[in-house]
This record gives C-alpha cells, sequence and structure tokens, in this order.
C-alpha cells in the first residue's frame, strides 16, 4: 500500500524538481517560475526596479538614459536642473518597453524577488 504523502512533488510546467514553489496554485521550479513571472507579472516590473537603490540606479543610467536620444536627455537634464527635484519627466511607453529589457536581462534578480512575495511559498520535498 502506498501513501500519497510519499509521493514526490515535481513541476507542474517540466516536471522538473529543482528549487520546487507554489505560485498562484502551481508548483513550479525556479525556471518555470522565471518564465511564468515574465509572463504573468509584467506589471511588477517597475516595482522590482524600484525597490533596490542598486537596480534603479542601473535602470535609470544604463537602460533608460541611455536609450534616449541626445534631445531628450538635454530636456532632462535642464528639466532637472529647473526644477530640482523631479527625476524625469513622463515617458511612459518608452519607460515600459525599457522595464521589460531590464527585467529580460536581470530576469534571476526578479525570480528571486518574485519568490520574496506574500503567497509564494516554497515546496518542500
Amino acid at each position: 500500500m502506498r501513501c500519497d504523502m510519499d509521493e514526490r512533488q515535481e513541476c507542474e510546467s517540466c516536471g522538473g524538481d529543482y528549487h520546487l514553489m507554489s505560485v498562484d496554485g502551481l508548483i513550479l521550479c525556479q525556471h518555470c517560475r522565471d518564465e511564468y513571472y515574465r509572463k504573468e507579472y509584467s506589471s511588477f516590473y517597475p516595482h522590482f526596479i524600484l525597490s533596490d537603490e542598486i537596480d534603479r540606479h542601473n535602470f535609470l543610467v544604463n537602460f533608460f538614459f541611455n536609450n534616449l536620444s541626445d534631445q531628450e536627455k538635454d530636456k532632462i537634464i535642464s528639466d532637472y536642473i529647473e526644477r530640482g527635484k523631479e527625476l524625469f519627466p513622463p515617458f511612459v511607453a518608452q519607460l515600459k518597453a525599457l522595464y521589460k529589457d531590464y527585467v529580460d536581462e536581470y530576469h534571476e534578480e526578479f525570480t528571486d524577488w518574485m519568490d520574496n512575495l506574500p503567497g509564494v511559498q516554497e515546496v518542500r520535498q
């Protein structure tokens, strides 16, 4: 007779068993969580990027600012100097695309960050 409690847990997406966690009622391995988070939680990109000083700086300097034209860079710097505390004017559509590019490059860090949000639980083997 076999006990259901002895059944080995595995990823519901790929069948793997590395670092399983329960997310939204699904048991997923680290690789599948990485893909799932980027697909289902893109609205969290700004929160992730802005939650950490290093990520915020890296995004603003290496992604946002570098993707602007010289005229846009000049406007941001001029506006910043004139207004003082504002970080940058609203380039909303451009920011959304850049958020995605940033998380695509730093997807492992995004997955780690998402894993620490409420509702995500490690699955014990």
